[in-house]
């Protein structure tokens, strides 16, 4: 049942892969993403595993919070994005450690 699915995504890799075959040193990696995002996306839509309300929802913030960040980092540069990007990534850190769920958590509070 599987090996149709592995054979798939090898099939597009092997397709997709040749149309990006010459990009700049620097987006490399981002073409191997985007050839790996393309063929996932792809497989959950044949595969019928798509939330299509929840994914257009989230595109749409994506877009919009992409669209704000831009704007302000243009606008205000480093000073407000640099002290903005720390913040975030302490609170984020900050909720994952105290999430009961997270197996470091237990090493940190006894």
């Amino acid at each position: 049942m599987y090996t149709s699915w592995v054979l798939t995504v090898l099939t597009l890799f092997a397709v997709c892969a040749p149309v990006f075959a010459e990009p700049a040193p620097q987006d490399r990696v981002y073409t191997a993403d985007q050839n790996s995002n393309t063929v996932s996306v792809i497989l959950f839509i044949a595969a019928g595993q798509v939330a299509w309300m929840i994914a257009i929802v989230m595109g749409l913030c994506n877009i919009f919070g992409a669209w704000i960040g831009t704007h302000m980092a243009l606008k205000h540069g480093a000073r407000v994005i640099r002290p903005l990007l720390i913040i975030v990534s302490l609170a984020l850190t900050l909720k994952m450690l105290l999430d009961p769920a997270n197996p470091i958590r237990g090493l940190l509070v006894r």
